[in-house]
């Protein structure tokens, strides 16, 4: 029997709710979309948000929200998903895409610096997006991005603290993806969550005035609901599996972006980065059926080969981390044997 990489937290009982919305007459936008994208801003110490249906009309309403326009500038990391270019060339907003830090993933500090300083590329930029990817911790300076927008998208490390700090409740804007690869799944959508009340108002007028954006339904909502009720037992569950791997990785020649942040570290799945011989490791781990897949297949560096020369760092970390199973209802057993291959890699 293999083991899948993804698995939602969802237990029998919890199901008693998404069924009793399928079965009555609330199964579309209503009562329960809300609630779950209330609930997730206050999580994240927001003012308010809304649930949605999918990613793209999320990072579409985020930029609404901040107002960026054809020749507006927004600086994005290489390793961000690559539906922030889509909707960034669609609207003609230029991206100003900077290379990654080796070991976490995150946007080099340094060339965000050069970039946002007076004369650099992303001079007069409106707006940068921090999409956490794999990596449950930040080693941005806070200081550094006062004065623009920020867009964090924390669609695999909800829950993640750094220095008591929760990962999306910093920034202007949090972006949280809900399909089937994120910590919480509604099957698919997004839930967009916003800092103050000035930005909640224009949020507001936007959804009111513009019919392009429909809601997330509440059969879907509900499923989110379900997974959060229990949601820090889910983070101390996984957290402990994150240990255990931790330390088997350790006594290997790979990486993980994930480092001790002293705070919370939750991730989605559990990233290494492969020293060398990627081929090898895929072959290793087939024998014993785990499910694995490289971690930015979808991000823009992957979608635009031309970016391997200007991105090195972004570039190797594409072709070489992996993601491994990591998920409150993994067994005993499969826990053990998931150790015994990490500790293994060849």
């Amino acid at each position: 029997m293999s083991i899948v990489l993804r698995r939602p937290t969802i237990k029998r009982q919890e199901m008693a709710s998404v069924l009793n919305t399928l079965v009555s007459d609330n199964i579309y936008a209503g009562e329960l979309s809300s609630k779950l994208s209330r609930t997730v801003a206050h999580y994240l110490e927001k003012k308010d948000g809304v649930s949605l249906p999918d990613y793209y009309s999320a990072i579409s309403l985020a930029f609404d929200i901040l107002g960026l326009q054809s020749g507006d500038r927004v600086i994005i990391g290489a390793l961000s998903s690559r539906i922030y270019l889509e909707v960034m060339e669609e609207r003609g907003i230029e991206g100003i895409i900077v290379d990654v830090d080796t070991h976490t993933g995150l946007p080099r500090e340094a060339e965000l610096e050069e970039k946002l300083m007076e004369g650099g590329d992303g001079e007069n930029c409106k707006a940068v997006v921090i999409d956490y990817g794999y990596c449950p911790s930040s080693s941005i300076k806070k200081g550094l991005l006062e004065g623009v927008s920020v867009i964090e998208d924390i669609s695999h490390v909800l829950g993640s603290e750094t220095g008591g700090t929760k990962l999306g409740s910093d920034g202007d804007i949090a972006i949280l993806h809900t399909d089937v690869s994120g910590n919480i799944t509604t099957g698919e959508g997004a839930i967009v969550s916003v800092k103050d009340g000035r930005l909640v108002r224009e949020m507001r007028r936007i959804l009111k005035a513009n019919m392009k954006y429909s809601l997330m339904s509440d059969l879907n909502a509900a499923l989110g609901l379900s997974q959060l009720k229990n949601y820090e037992d889910q983070i101390e569950l996984r957290e402990d599996i994150c240990e255990k791997f931790l330390k088997k990785l350790s006594a290997t020649r790979h990486g993980t972006p994930i480092c001790d942040n002293s705070g919370h570290a939750v991730c989605s799945s559990f990233p290494i980065v492969i020293a060398d011989g990627l081929g090898e490791v895929e072959r290793f781990v087939k024998k014993y059926k785990i499910e694995t897949e490289l971690a930015y297949s979808d991000s823009i560096v992957a979608r635009e080969p031309r970016l391997r020369d200007s991105m090195e760092n972004a570039w190797g970390l594409f072709l070489r981390t992996m993601l491994f199973p990591l998920y409150p209802m993994l067994t005993v057993k499969e826990v053990e044997l998931l150790e015994r291959v990490i500790s293994s890699l060849p």
